[in-house]
């Protein structure tokens, strides 16, 4: 049976769906790994339940730059603390360093969009997908020109300069969108900036669209320093999802 690694504790891969999705149920079974812990390195039969090898019990949780609600709310430690349990959270500026972080052991699980765990797992990465978190409205992301842009629209991004985060969820964006204008990846010029450099890089008029996220998006839409070219609205994608690693 694969397993989860939750910081000193192991747990089965339909235990920690169940755990996660409804954060009550993670909470139920961190506090039976902790009240079990005796029993649980005895014999193989229990590999269902949560097991703690020291006495430092601590679920080690990254998130992005976009935010995590129950990061904000405080939702896992409130539930976790009666049992004993710490919360640590880890920010990262986006998916593919997330999981990097994740695969070296440094955090036990955290968030990302479709596209950075297909990169990962390509590049040799042992994931688990833990549990889907369904897409939003697509309003929080969009390829965007300065206000003062000659260019109109996506078509007319043909051979110009784009920049965004290759192999975050923004990869799937670009190519999404630019499909709809029978246009292919190769039909612009991508440039792969981490957002904060691509969006300086675009402010700076180093290149032509840059595709911003929220909260920024917001931002720069109520300064007025930027048009909307297509935001995800209508995209079709499978959403985030929340990532674990794998013991052998």
């Amino acid at each position: 049976m694969r397993k989860v690694q939750i910081g000193e504790y192991s747990i089965s891969r339909r235990d920690l769906l169940y755990a996660f999705y409804g954060l009550i149920s993670f909470t139920t079974l961190a506090s039976c790994g902790t009240n079990k812990t005796s029993i649980g390195n005895s014999t193989a039969s229990n590999t269902n339940i949560i097991k703690s090898s020291s006495s430092t019990k601590v679920v080690r949780l990254g998130y992005q730059v976009s935010g995590d609600l129950t990061h904000e709310k405080g939702v896992i430690e409130k539930r976790l603390a009666p049992q004993g349990i710490g919360v640590t959270w880890s920010q990262f500026v986006s998916g593919p360093p997330l999981l990097e972080a994740l695969n070296v052991g440094s955090i036990d699980m955290g968030p990302t969009g479709e596209t950075p765990p297909i990169f990962a797992q390509a590049a040799g990465t042992n994931l688990i997908y833990v549990v889907n978190t369904p897409p939003g409205t697509g309003e929080g992301s969009a390829i965007v020109v300065l206000k003062d842009s000659p260019i109109q629209t996506l078509a007319g991004l043909k051979g110009k300069k784009v920049a965004y985060s290759r192999g975050t969820a923004q990869t799937f964006f670009v190519v999404k969108a630019f499909e709809e204008v029978g246009l292919k990846i190769s039909d612009i010029e991508s440039v792969n900036l981490a957002i904060a450099d691509g969006r300086a890089a675009f402010l700076n008029k180093t290149v032509d669209a840059f595709v911003e996220s929220d909260p920024s998006l917001i931002k720069l839409q109520r300064e007025g320093t930027i048009r909307v070219l297509r935001n995800a609205q209508g995209i079709k994608t499978p959403g985030g999802y929340y990532l674990g690693r794998v013991i052998n």
